[in-house]
C-alpha cells in the first residue's frame, strides 16, 4: 500500500493546529475539506478505475499525510494520484464554525478530474 508521510516543504503546522490536535472523521464535521483548486492529475484516457484515499488535513487546509485506501488501478497510477493530491490545497473541514485538522476518504475516478 502507497502513502505519502507530511511533507517538510509544506511547512510547519499551523497555530490553528495547537488548538485542537485530534482529527475530526467526515460524520463529525459540519463542513468538509474541499479543494481549492482541480486536483492536478495527469490522465491517459486509456485509463480507467477508481481509487480512494485516505486524507489528514490540517486547520489551515494543508495535506498532512495521504494514503491508498482502496484502488483498482496500477501502482504507478496510485503514485501519480498520491503526488497529485499532496500538492492540492484545501479549504479546511469546519466544525461549530471553525477549522479543524480531518480525515477524510476522497476518491478519485478516472477520465472525471477528480
Amino acid at each position: 500500500m502507497n502513502s505519502i508521510p507530511h511533507n517538510d516543504r509544506l511547512g510547519a503546522a499551523s497555530h490553528l493546529d495547537t488548538l485542537d490536535p485530534r482529527y475530526y472523521l467526515a460524520e463529525e464535521l459540519d463542513v468538509l475539506p474541499t479543494p481549492r483548486s482541480a486536483i492536478g492529475q495527469q490522465r491517459d484516457p486509456a485509463e480507467s478505475g477508481k481509487i480512494r484515499l485516505l486524507a489528514r488535513v490540517d486547520a489551515s487546509g494543508r495535506i498532512n499525510s495521504i494514503s491508498v485506501f482502496d484502488s483498482d488501478r496500477t501502482e504507478d497510477q496510485n503514485t501519480a494520484a498520491l503526488h497529485a493530491l499532496r500538492d492540492t490545497a484545501f479549504n479546511a473541514a469546519r466544525r461549530n464554525g471553525r477549522p479543524v485538522r480531518s480525515e477524510v476518504v476522497i476518491e478519485l475516478a478516472a477520465g472525471t478530474g477528480d
